[in-house]
């Protein structure tokens, strides 16, 4: 009988992993970089930082103007976002709790 116990225990284990997996501890920002008209602007340069990491993270909008950055650990960020020719937008105190999409 004590085989039987110890199965039902290891199966117990292994069903409880994925629920805790499944636990966001990280957030995303996401958008669109547009002009005055509504227009998408590619190939934007966008910067995202702060305390929660450990180096900034830099990335380039899409063919629409849109971008994404994921998987940020929660906390406060600060986006920046440039391009030849635009004023240089800087959006301060973006926070982001666990799940959240900014």
């Amino acid at each position: 009988m004590s085989g039987r116990c110890a199965v039902l225990l290891l199966a117990g284990t292994i069903l409880a992993v994925p629920s805790r997996a499944q636990v966001a501890i990280s957030g995303k920002i996401n958008g669109f970089v547009t002009d005055v008209s509504g227009a998408g602007v590619a190939g934007a340069s966008l910067n995202v930082s702060g305390a929660a990491l450990m180096a900034e993270r830099t990335s380039k909008s899409q063919s629409d103007g849109s971008f994404l950055f994921d998987q940020l650990p929660v906390g406060t960020y600060e986006v920046k976002v440039s391009m030849p020719g635009f004023k240089t937008l800087v959006q301060p105190n973006v926070t982001l709790t666990s799940g959240f999409t900014a």
